[in-house]
Formats: structure tokens, sequence, C-alpha cells
């Protein structure tokens, strides 16, 4: 992917945890289990894309490194995966 694509995706990241935000704000649980599944999908595709598995087994990646999550829904793990994804290409 080049890195134009990279960006496009850590957008629609960015808006599935937004969207993950705003359902369980209003406590439907059914759309925000669907934008859980959005969110990891691309994270997952930029882990096997870069590192060749998913779940944070690349290089680096199980460093005990914790990225201050300013989402109040999204789980820390899957926010985590996705910032060390995002520093990894800029």
């Amino acid at each position: 992917m080049s890195d134009v694509q990279y960006k496009k995706v850590f957008e629609k990241i960015e808006e599935h945890f937004r969207g993950i935000d705003g359902w369980a704000e209003m406590k439907n649980y059914e759309n925000t289990a669907k934008y859980v599944f959005k969110a990891e999908s691309l994270i997952e595709l930029l882990e096997v894309d870069t590192c060749g598995s998913v779940g944070g087994f690349g290089p680096g990646q199980q460093e005990s490194k914790k990225y201050d999550n300013p989402w109040k829904f999204v789980n820390d793990n899957l926010y985590n995966r996705s910032k060390w994804m995002e520093e990894r290409y800029k």
C-alpha cells in the first residue's frame, strides 16, 4: 500500500473509534460491536501487511509501551495496536 492508502486506513480506524464511542454512549451495543469489528479488521489488515501476523506479534510491538487512550469505550489493547501501527507509518 502507498502512504496515501495507509493514511486513509488510519482515518477510517479513527472514524470507527468515534462510532464505537457514539453507539456505546447510546447503549446500542449491536452497532457498537459492528464498529469494533470494523476497526479491528482494519488494524489486522495493517498488521498482516506489516508484520505477517495479527495481534501484536511484530518486532517491537510487545514492548510495554502504552498510549493515552482518549476514547471512552474503545478497548486499550485495540487502541494501542492502532497507535503502534500509526507510528510505524509516520
